[in-house]
């Protein structure tokens, strides 16, 4: 891949949130997006992504189908997956957590708390350098 950066995929069928995202996460420049769970599968599958940001609701393959689908892919099954939704409860989150995913971050997301868990995912999984994040 070549790059000295992680690769974001953020998934969100809705544009603005994908927006928010992505600003709040700049300064990981290398993002992708998809506004369905098919174009997020098939962008997946094309070129591996080291952190997977996703919305729980969206239409046709909510985000829980897709973190399966994920999870089931070998090449896949190790991406961290955070889910970003507007669901507050303790089932949803349970729901999120059963489909797969490494964590959980409640809308509106808070720029920070959502920084600093990315980071903390993505120094587990992704530190070609082996040093510490210097991008904060």
């Amino acid at each position: 891949m070549g790059s000295n950066q992680p690769h974001l995929l953020l998934v969100d069928d809705d544009i603005a949130a994908i927006q928010v995202l992505g600003r709040i996460l700049a300064h990981y420049p290398e993002q992708h997006f998809a506004t369905s769970g098919d174009e997020a599968l098939e962008q997946a599958r094309a070129r591996r992504p080291d952190i997977i940001l996703l919305d729980a609701d969206m239409p046709g393959m909510s985000g829980f189908d897709l973190c399966r689908l994920f999870k089931r892919d070998p090449a896949l099954m190790d991406v961290p997956v955070i889910f970003t939704t507007a669901h507050p409860s303790v089932a949803f989150q349970v729901s999120a957590f059963d489909s797969g995913a490494a964590d959980f971050v409640a809308k509106p997301v808070a720029p920070d708390h959502l920084r600093s868990r990315v980071r903390a995912h993505l120094q587990d999984t992704w530190n070609p350098s082996g040093q510490a994040d210097a991008a904060e």
